[in-house]
């Protein structure tokens, strides 16, 4: 939906043993689903937006589609419509939609149908830690859609990819989905992004520091 920019590789700065960690796997599909999980600001959803770039650039078909929680059913309904009617759905899926009147089991049909196609779907569920209470990490009243949301879209088969990210664990996903902590960057890795920075002229060392 626009709200998570995919970073190209030259740009993205150090990692280095996250990325040796975990990026093969996901990429060959023995990892399916990943949830970076750390404090605000560390770079879960820049790690996440990697992800899915080297991802589209192994396998150019790949539908990538990227939304930040909390997640709103009528919001998310357009963009996956309008994905699953391409020329490619099943005869039937109009005819399906058209009958089912609740919007769960609206997404539910569309998101299915996208992941039953030649062409794997892969997602972005961004800012989970919005739908949880602070002191005890459960899901917050009024966030169920969302809560059902994600563990929708966990649930997709094989080749579907996911990738998720928030400050804490999320509450009952599913066993294949794991969890990857994302800790503070190293300071070489900060100094190096530091020195691609465009400063202000005239700005000396001291300021600098």
């Amino acid at each position: 939906d626009g709200t998570i920019a995919l970073p190209t590789r030259s740009a993205f700065v150090g990692r280095r043993s996250l990325l040796r960690q975990h990026l093969r796997p996901f990429l060959d599909g023995t990892t399916r689903g990943l949830m970076f999980t750390g404090p605000g600001g560390v770079g879960k959803t820049t790690v996440a937006a990697l992800f899915m770039r080297l991802l589209q650039e192994r396998q150019s078909n790949v539908r990538a589609f990227g939304f930040q929680a909390p997640f709103h059913l009528d919001t998310l309904y357009e963009p996956l419509r309008e994905a699953a009617f391409d020329g490619t759905e099943e005869t039937t899926l109009s005819e399906r939609l058209g009958k089912e009147l609740n919007r769960r089991e609206q997404i539910r049909l569309l998101l299915t149908s996208l992941a039953s196609r030649s062409h794997p779907c892969a997602f972005v569920l961004d800012n989970l830690e919005s739908l949880q209470e602070l002191a005890t990490l459960e899901i917050a009243p009024g966030h169920e859609d969302s809560q059902w949301f994600v563990r929708t879209v966990c649930g997709l088969p094989a080749p579907t990819r996911v990738l998720l990210t928030g400050c804490y664990r999320f509450p009952a996903l599913p066993r294949h989905v794991q969890y990857c902590a994302i800790p503070d960057a190293p300071y070489g890795d900060i100094l190096l992004r530091m020195n691609r920075l465009e400063w202000p002229h005239g700005m000396g060392v001291e300021k600098k520091r």
